[in-house]
C-alpha cells in the first residue's frame, strides 16, 4: 500500500512540475502579447493624428 501511495504521489509530483512549466510558458506569452497590443495601440492613437497623410508599412527583407 505504502508503494502505491509513494508511486501515485511522484507521478502527482511529475505532473506538477510538467504543469508548472506550461504554465510559466502560457504567462510569458501572455506578456509578449500585452507588450504587442499596447504597441499597436500606441501606433494606432499616432496614426490617428495624422488625417490625410499617407502611411506605409516598413518592408525589410535579407
Amino acid at each position: 500500500m505504502a508503494d502505491i501511495n509513494k508511486e501515485a504521489f511522484v507521478e502527482l509530483q511529475n505532473k506538477l512540475v510538467e504543469t508548472s512549466s506550461k504554465l510559466k510558458q502560457v504567462q510569458m506569452q501572455i506578456r509578449s502579447k500585452e507588450v504587442e497590443k499596447k504597441r499597436a495601440i500606441l501606433t494606432l492613437e499616432e496614426l490617428k493624428g495624422l488625417p490625410e497623410t499617407n502611411t506605409y508599412k516598413s518592408v525589410v527583407s535579407f
